[in-house]
């Protein structure tokens, strides 16, 4: 099925090539388990991963601004997590 949640998943993929980041919610757990998981209503939950704050990447961000306003994204470090918005 062509749910709106691996079309975002595609367009993470090309954005943010090179950038250390992943995939929570029903997507991330039908991804690592082969386990179908996801609906037609999933949303994309995307994980960016930044043990410093040099990782994080700002460029892509800021050159995708549409795209990362769509979702929940979520910032993990080494000393825990935030909200990106």
């Amino acid at each position: 099925m062509d749910y709106p949640v691996y079309q975002q998943f595609h367009a993470a993929r090309n954005i943010l090539s090179g950038c250390k980041w992943g995939i929570g919610g029903s997507l991330g757990f039908e991804l690592s388990t082969g386990i179908p998981a996801v609906k037609e209503t999933s949303d994309f939950d995307l994980l960016l991963y930044a043990d410093s704050p040099i990782e994080l990447p700002i460029q892509v961000i800021q050159s995708h601004p549409a795209f990362f306003e769509q979702f929940d994204t979520q910032v993990v470090t080494r000393q825990g997590g935030f909200s990106l918005k």
